[in-house]
Order: structure tokens, then C-alpha cells, then sequence
């Protein structure tokens, strides 16, 4: 991992990392969660809205994982065609579907109750189609999730242009209700929401041990103090190092890790906004090597994605070039631009590309998986499950309950992505960039 300083994101935060302390004491509580991240604390609010006591363990500080790392992007609809969700899930599918449309008010709804402090942008999502082969793929994904409910559909390459300021797509889907916040601002104002309803949220406290005692508890035991509760919710996936305890990471090895890039621009001058990204809207694009782009509140250009180079292991000045040349590509004006930050981050990916709720052992659930469109989706799955958890069964959540089933060789097959995989991809991105 890079350095937190190399992140944009905490140049213009304007939320305080909340008052919190490091567990040095035997406490109990009804929940136990782990992860302060978008996903926990949205379900510890929940939890405690309902009168829960709750824990929150958090292995490093607030939004120090891909919570606070990503590229801020909200966005209520998913990669995956609401007709698939409903072939994986049957009925199921249909709540996740409704759920995930209802996502971004979620978010915004939060930021608004809590008075969080994180640059709100909601002037809509985009994703724009990069090859004429993908345009009738994308027009039907853009029908699809109209007819469930989604403020979208599919503009035309002119529509595009003036939308995002480059003339090098084919067209785009369109969601008027999506747009963008700062991740680590939003990530601080959810622990402080969390606090303020009476959950205890406790930073580099990480999980070293956990416990089914005869009563039927569990016992989590962190460097310093130890947590005891009926339930324990894990909202760390793979950013977490590797759980040292088997409950843990049977759900972590369920998923296949991906290192994912973000670079910010100096801040563009005025001329320059004004012909890129004019309408202030967000956009992730169609290759293989997804790109997306987006504004800070510092005025510069933030572009995050998967990049050919690797485990991740690459110099940042490879990185630099590598996305220099893609920007270049889409916004010639950018040719000369200079990047201030870069930094690496990791996500989960599993399967199907559907969000997941494991069940390793009795009373422990693992809610992971956003693959990739983690903000919107983490903030209203976990509201939806804190609410099952108090009002309601486990049958009646978005998602089924399944099993972890680890993926074997799950190292050699994130290494595969990383070397073969994603390059390949890559090269057929430009081979399309070049076809009429």
C-alpha cells in the first residue's frame, strides 16, 4: 500500500476522524462488528438506531481501507443486468434489485440526517460505451433497469460529449440520481453518526482471536481487550492482511483480490473544467481496464480503475504513464497534465459479482463483496441488514445465506487477473479505441 498521504482525499476532507480509542478492556455488547468501513458503520447505525448495543473493531484508523481509498463514485445500479441478478437469486433478486436502486438516496439521505461533510456532487452517473460493439449491450442494460425503477437510460454520442467533454464514445448509459462524494469524509461522518446514536466504535483494535463460548457468545480477542456478544457481524473482506483466525478468513478466501489504482491531476484551471466533465457528472466506462473519472472539491480530476501493470507491485512513475496515456487518449487538452497523488487500493471480487452474505458458523455473518460499486451499495445493505437483524429473520434479507466456499488457489488466480488477464484486456481496449 502507498502511504495515506498520497491519497487525495485527505486534503479535502473536511470531517474530523472522530474521538475514538483503542480497546483496552473485556466489554459486551449485543453486535459485534467488524470493520469500520462504509459497510460496518452503516449497519452498526442501523443496529443502534434500533436500540442495539454495538461494537465496532477496526483493525487500523477510520477509512483507512477501500472505504476511504476509492474514487468516491455513487452509483444505484450495477454492472450485472437486473435479468441475471434474478437468475442467480430467483426472488431474492428482485428485493436486491429494488434495494440497490434505492442506493444512492440512501447515501445522500445519510449525508443530509448526520450533516456529513463530504463535498455531496449528485448531477448524475454515466457509463460511457468505448467500442460500437458494446452500444447495443449497454442500450439494454439501460431498458433493463428502467423498467425496474432506475432514473436511466441510454444518450446518444452527442448527448456523451456534451456530457463529459470528449467526443471518443459511442454513447452512454445514463443514471440521473447517481454522483459522488469524498470517500474518507463520508467513511468519518458514518463513524460519527454511529457514535453519536451510542455505538462504541474502537480503532487499531484488530481481531486476533475469536471464540464460541458454551453460553453461546462469542468471544472477540483484539492485542489489548476482548469483545463478548450474542452476534458478530464481519464487514473486512480482503483488504484485511489475512484474518488470523479460520471463522474470519473462510469468508475472506471466498473472494478473489484485485488491485485497483487512483491518481488525481494538480488542480485543473477553469478553462480546462469547463470543457472536461462540464456538467460535474461521474463516469466509468466500458473496458476492460475500467476507467473512470471525476472531480475532488480541490478541482482535480480523480481517475481510478484497473491497470495493466501487474500484481500492483509497479513503480507509481509505470502507473503515472500508463494512465497518462489514457487520459491523454480520451481529453487530448490533458496531454501535459502533471499527477499530484497516487495511491493503490484492493477489491473484492467474488463469482457471480453479486453482493454476499456468508454464514461460516453459527451467529457469524460476513457481508462483502460490492464489487467494485462498494459506497451506495455498502450504505444500504448494511441499513437492510441491521434492521433484519433486530426486526425481522435472516430469510428475510436481499441475499441468500450461503456457505463460504473458498477459492482454491485463490493467490495464483489474482496473479493470473493481474499478469495475464487484465494485459490481455488491455489490448484488446486500444484495439477497439482503433476500430471506426
Amino acid at each position: 500500500m502507498v502511504g495515506k498521504k498520497n491519497i487525495p482525499w485527505y486534503d479535502t476532507c473536511k470531517e474530523v476522524s472522530p474521538v475514538t480509542d483503542i480497546l483496552t478492556e473485556t466489554i459486551e455488547a449485543d453486535v459485534s462488528v467488524i470493520g469500520a468501513g462504509v459497510m460496518g458503520l452503516s449497519t452498526a447505525i442501523s443496529l443502534a438506531e434500533s436500540g442495539c448495543r454495538v461494537a465496532v473493531l477496526e483493525a487500523d484508523d477510520i477509512g483507512a481501507g477501500a472505504s476511504g481509498r476509492n474514487g468516491g463514485l455513487i452509483v444505484p445500479i450495477m454492472r450485472t443486468k437486473p435479468e441475471t441478478i434474478l437468475k442467480f437469486l430467483g426472488r431474492k433478486g428482485e428485493h436486491l434489485i429494488k434495494t440497490v436502486i434505492q442506493s444512492a438516496d440512501a447515501v445522500f439521505e445519510l449525508v443530509n440526517r448526520y450533516a456529513i461533510s463530504c463535498d455531496p456532487v449528485r448531477n448524475g452517473f454515466l457509463q460511457p460505451v468505448h467500442t460500437r460493439s458494446k452500444v447495443p449491450d449497454v442500450e439494454m442494460a439501460a431498458a433493463s433497469w428502467s423498467r425496474w425503477g432506475a432514473a436511466c437510460g441510454y444518450i446518444g454520442a452527442e448527448e456523451t460529449a456534451s456530457n463529459l467533454g470528449t467526443d471518443t464514445y459511442h454513447g452512454a448509459l445514463l443514471e440521473t440520481g447517481g454522483g459522488a462524494v469524498n470517500p474518507l469524509a463520508y467513511t468519518r461522518g458514518l463513524a460519527r453518526a454511529a457514535i453519536s446514536m451510542g455505538a462504541d466504535v474502537y480503532i487499531r483494535s484488530p481481531v486476533t482471536a475469536a471464540l464460541r463460548r458454551n453460553d453461546k457468545k462469542w468471544q472477540l480477542t483484539t492485542g489489548n481487550g476482548s469483545v463478548l456478544s450474542e452476534t458478530v457481524v464481519q464487514c473486512a473482506s480482503v483488504q484485511v492482511p489475512g484474518l488470523p483466525f479460520p471463522t474470519g478468513a473462510s469468508a475472506t478466501d471466498s473472494l478473489i483480490p484485485i488491485v485497483l489504482h487512483g491518481l488525481a491531476t494538480k488542480p485543473l484551471s477553469e478553462s480546462l473544467r469547463n470543457r472536461i466533465l462540464p456538467k460535474r457528472s461521474v463516469a466509468t466506462d466500458t473496458r476492460n481496464c475500467v476507467f473512470s473519472v471525476g472531480y475532488d472539491s480541490g478541482h482535480r480530476l480523480i481517475t481510478s480503475g484497473v491497470a495493466p501493470l501487474g500484481d500492483g507491485s509497479v513503480g507509481m512513475k509505470q502507473m503515472g504513464c500508463f494512465v497518462a496515456r489514457r487520459l491523454k487518449r480520451v481529453y487530448p487538452d490533458l496531454a501535459d497534465i502533471e499527477f499530484e497523488y497516487m495511491w493503490k487500493g484492493i477489491a473484492a471480487l467474488n463469482r457471480n459479482s453479486l453482493p454476499v452474505l456468508y454464514k461460516p458458523e453459527p451467529d457469524w455473518y460476513a457481508l462483502t463483496a460490492c464489487n467494485g460499486r462498494g459506497m451506495a451499495l455498502s450504505t444500504i445493505t448494511g441499513q437492510v441488514f441491521g434492521k433484519v437483524l433486530v426486526g425481522g429473520t435472516i430469510d428475510d434479507f436481499i441475499l441468500p445465506v450461503i456457505t463460504p466456499n473458498p477459492v482454491r488457489l485463490r493467490k495464483v488466480i489474482g496473479g493470473a487477473l493481474a499478469r495475464v488477464l487484465i494485459p490481455a484486456g488491455a489490448i484488446q481496449d486500444r484495439w477497439c479505441e482503433l476500430l471506426p
